[in-house]
């Protein structure tokens, strides 16, 4: 397994890259963003957060076994920053 992180999707946010060898027997890279939640109890004034990642895309190997997303690299091809 291999993990990155970076700009990579629009709006900005922080992107993690996971690449997963094994899985769906091919290898997948999948590429999440960071979600926040927030909820209040009441009464109480107690607010809590929550951050969750879910995948925003996922990229699928084609050959059996071949070890897709066994490494992954994140480079600034555009020069943006």
């Amino acid at each position: 397994m291999s993990v990155q992180i970076g700009h990579l999707l629009p709006g900005g946010k922080t992107t993690y890259v996971a690449g997963a060898p094994r899985s769906s027997f091919a290898g997948q890279v999948l590429l999440f963003e960071m979600t926040s939640s927030s909820s209040s109890s009441e009464g109480g004034g107690r607010v809590s957060s929550a951050l969750s990642a879910d995948p925003s895309q996922y990229l699928t190997g084609e050959q059996f076994g071949s070890g897709f997303g066994h490494s992954v690299a994140v480079a600034d091809l555009n020069s943006d920053g």
